[in-house]
């Protein structure tokens, strides 16, 4: 999880917990948090877990806007990349958060939300023509879609999630953001559900680590065959050129008699120590 540091909040945190924790556990305290909406998640050390309600406490007291505090007590799970999230002040995981004016309802409990991708949500609306058809392979709660049905003017959005409690949110979100005219919910595998669409996809997000390279197939069947971009995502070395991702597209490309180059590589974030979170914008026609 991407953590928000605040140049004084540490302080403020070890201000507060004086005379509560002793001077070796001060070491461990956070220098910052992640905030998503009106719920604040932690990452505290081990040594300081059974002090857990107590530093939440003095967090709430010390951050505006926030009506619960979140433990997070380990990396995602699952094939739904589950959080594992501990309610540890407050009495609801479940919060809106407001990003670029869209607003996305959600359990941090239950769903992720990567704020490190802030930026590929704000790109992918200046790139897209209009009256556009695009698929969304993983839409989520509507990370991408959401953005581009408010900011961007495209004809239809498909946006596939196999995830029930991220569908039923994305539903939602469709509606708090007032884009039913635009975006089409469906429930399923992309893999499978994309098929049975009648239309062609001018644009394919494929938003998803790892690399989404089973879908590919599928992305080659549904797209127009005048002109399409997909958006890839994968990870990158330091080292690594973008080529070897899009080898991934090139072995696909082969088969279905398509032309696809490298259109542009968008950094997004680090993912760990010398390895690096993009996106290759590919062009197939």
């Amino acid at each position: 999880m991407v953590i928000e540091v605040k140049s004084s909040f540490k302080k403020k945190l070890r201000e507060a917990l004086k005379g509560i924790l002793n001077e070796n556990e001060m070491k461990f305290l956070p220098s910052g948090f992640q905030q998503i909406g009106t719920i604040v998640i932690l990452n505290l050390k081990n040594q300081l877990w059974k002090n857990k309600k107590v530093i939440a406490e003095a967090v709430q007291n010390i951050v505006s806007n926030c009506d619960a505090i979140c433990l997070n007590k380990g990396a995602i799970y699952s094939q739904f990349r589950t959080p594992q999230i501990e309610l540890v002040v407050g009495k609801s995981t479940e919060t809106i958060h407001k990003e670029h004016g869209t607003l996305y309802k959600l359990d941090v409990s239950k769903i992720m939300f990567a704020k490190g991708n802030i930026n590929e949500r704000k790109r992918y609306p200046k790139l897209v023509k209009e009256n556009e058809i695009i698929f969304d392979f993983f839409a989520g709660i509507g990370y991408f879609c959401l953005n581009i049905a408010r900011l961007a003017n495209p004809k239809k959005i498909f946006a596939f999630e196999m995830n029930p409690i991220a569908y039923n949110y994305l539903v939602e979100n469709i509606q708090i953001n007032k884009v039913s005219d635009k975006i089409i919910p469906i429930l399923g595998d992309c893999k499978t559900e994309a098929l049975k669409i009648k239309e062609k996809a001018d644009r394919i997000i494929m938003g998803l680590l790892p690399s989404p390279k089973d879908a590919l197939p599928t992305a080659f069947q549904v797209l127009n065959p005048e002109k399409c971009i997909i958006h890839y995502e994968g990870l990158l070395r330091d080292s690594d050129p973008p080529e070897i991702l899009l080898e991934d597209v090139s072995s696909i490309n082969k088969e279905m008699n398509k032309k696809a180059k490298l259109d542009h590589i968008e950094f997004i974030k680090s993912y760990r120590p010398h390895v690096n979170h993009v996106c290759l914008d590919i062009l197939v026609n």
